[in-house]
């Protein structure tokens, strides 16, 4: 249980009696002093610090139990025992004052000892049991077939949802392959949305888990609408919340924040048709600067199915430059920064190997549009001098 589990039930080292003595000592604390080990902000201080009155002898035995190297504790339970029937040897002062009153609390203490340790110890060896099964089940072998690898991915998360490492796990599996469709969009959110509640905001690992989904979303969702503006408002919200995270120096967040910049600027001016909202100058140049990290981001993708993705992802960018081209110009954008774009686009376009038909005619609309589209821009920009 949290707040009674010992530090290395939290980690790969081996639990034994030690473990249980930690966690009755816990249990001794708590009922001693009435504080609740269980929240996530519980810092454990000695129980007279809690109360100045209760026994010195028992804060020393309650400390060594509660030791974090299991070194340091009560090696096995006659040694903690021996203590807990000695204790005026440890406090004779207390012994003076409250002599009657300790005996009847360590009677019945002696009472509970193996009740207490045998219920805990049950519920530790079944935390070590899940816990062992789950790390097994996310750590299975690369040369593991796919197929395999997913089944093991979504058994550890039936088993702990909570626990972001599978989720992450299971996400590097989609993008070795490099294919995201509607089934794995499927079977990703229905176990993410069941657990999402329950996942620490705080985690490294559950930002890298955002991130990486916001990311598969972006460069490989392939499902029935697999169109640039379908994906990249699909990856918005795990963008976002990576970069609206607080956790200080995240990793993750001036990505996250430029991506999630164009995901609010296709919702705001490109998917709703009806809004009268005109993009200004900061948005042109925050969609600019997003629009250059994806290029930069996409080249990541080796897969089989990578040079079609890139292939979508620069037609539907050159298209939103080209769409958008007399807002950029009016709103005082740079000309070259615009037509840098398209020109890096068409470089990247042309060396491009493919071989699919679908690709070639994507390679070819794209390569044979260029230089109509920098004529757009150029004329925008002209017709605006000229005013």
């Amino acid at each position: 249980t949290k707040g009674y589990a010992p530090p290395e039930q939290h980690g790969s080292r081996q639990t034994d009696e030690r473990s249980d003595i930690y966690a009755l000592g816990m249990t001794l604390h708590h009922l001693l002093t009435g504080v609740d080990p269980r929240p996530a902000d519980y810092i454990y201080v000695p129980i007279r610090q809690w109360n100045p009155s209760l026994s010195g002898g028992l804060e020393r035995i309650i400390d060594k139990c509660t030791a974090l190297d299991p070194s340091d504790r009560y090696q096995n339970c006659n040694e903690l025992m021996y203590d807990l029937s000695h204790y005026e040897e440890m406090d004779a002062s207390y012994q003076r004052r409250n002599k009657a009153k300790l005996r009847y609390f360590l009677t019945a203490v002696a009472v509970v000892i193996v009740m207490t340790l045998t219920g805990i110890a049950g519920q530790i060896l079944k935390a070590y049991e899940i816990n062992t099964q789950y790390e097994q089940l996310i750590s299975v072998s690369q040369a593991t077939d796919y197929d395999k690898k997913i089944e093991s991915y979504l058994a550890a998360m039936d088993l702990s949802g909570s626990d972001p490492r599978a989720y992450l796990q299971l996400l590097r599996a989609y993008q070795e392959t490099g294919h995201f469709g509607d089934e794995e969009s499927n079977e990703f959110n229905a176990h993410f949305n069941r657990n999402k509640a329950a996942f620490d905001p705080h985690s490294e690992v559950y930002l890298e888990m955002m991130y990486e989904a916001g990311s598969t979303y972006l460069f490989l969702y392939s499902g029935s609408d697999n169109t640039f503006r379908t994906r990249i408002l699909k990856a918005y919200p795990f963008f976002k919340q990576v970069a609206d995270s607080e956790v200080k120096d995240n990793p993750y967040a001036a990505v996250a924040n430029s991506y999630a910049l164009l995901g609010e600027f296709y919702s705001d001016f490109v998917v709703d048709a009806t809004s009268v909202r005109e993009p200004t100058r900061d948005a042109y140049e925050e969609l600019l600067q997003s629009l250059a990290l994806c290029l930069e981001t996409v080249d990541r993708y080796e897969s089989d199915d990578a040079a079609y993705i890139k292939l979508v992802m620069y037609r539907e960018l050159s298209n939103l430059l080209h769409d958008h081209r007399n807002g950029l110009a009016t709103t005082g954008v740079e000309r070259d920064q615009v037509i840098g774009i398209l020109n890096e686009i068409q470089e990247k376009t042309k060396t491009l190997s493919v071989t699919q038909a679908v690709s070639l005619d994507l390679q070819e609309i794209i390569i044979s549009t260029h230089a109509t589209y920098v004529e757009d821009i150029e004329r925008s920009y002209a017709n605006l001098l000229g005013r």
